[in-house]
């Protein structure tokens, strides 16, 4: 199988929010050519701005009001170069929808993460990710629940870390 078309860009994002509170987050070709892929400044694009990307993905029309410029939808996206301990993430991947519950891990006695807790979402196939990015999000705990989200893949040499995927979570829904 072959996959989509890669397209190399470099993703900025507006300095400060405009009208209607829009900041744009934009890919930008070598061109000048700029397509939007979020009106927004979300932490997870923050985490790639102002580098080259290689993007996976598809041109869309929005719906209803939108501000004029091409509308891309992002479904991978990676450095272009290889690079070390500049972020924490090196890539995302496509958005994923997933079924499971939320729920808070620990850190063991003795051990450096003692007396802290974080998010985690439990997959109903069992995989733990930890939740990581924007708390804008209210995350619900042992209720079912089914989530769009996208894994991200760490940048071992940035931070020590836990071990276990990273997952962005884009929405929930309460209603599967």
């Amino acid at each position: 199988m072959i996959g989509k078309p890669e397209m190399h860009a470099t993703l900025t994002i507006d300095v400060a929010p405009g009208a209607k509170k829009f900041q744009g987050v934009w890919l930008v070709h070598g061109d000048g050519t700029r397509w939007v892929v979020d009106y927004r400044a979300r932490q997870l694009w923050s985490w790639f701005a102002d580098r080259e990307v290689i993007v996976t993905g598809e041109t869309y029309a929005p719906q209803g009001q939108a501000i004029n410029a091409v509308h891309f939808r992002v479904e991978t996206l990676r450095f272009a170069a290889a690079t070390m301990g500049l972020g924490p993430y090196r890539a995302m991947g496509p958005e994923l929808e997933l079924a499971g519950t939320f729920a808070r891990d620990s850190g063991t006695p003795g051990s450096k993460a003692a007396g802290s807790s974080w998010p985690v979402f439990v997959g109903d196939d069992g995989t733990r990710y930890h939740v990581v990015g924007d708390d804008t999000l209210e995350l619900r705990s042992a209720s079912a629940v089914r989530v769009k989200a996208r894994v991200l893949d760490p940048d071992m040499s940035y931070t020590a870390r836990m071990s276990g995927p990273d997952l962005w979570i884009v929405s929930i829904d309460e209603d599967n």
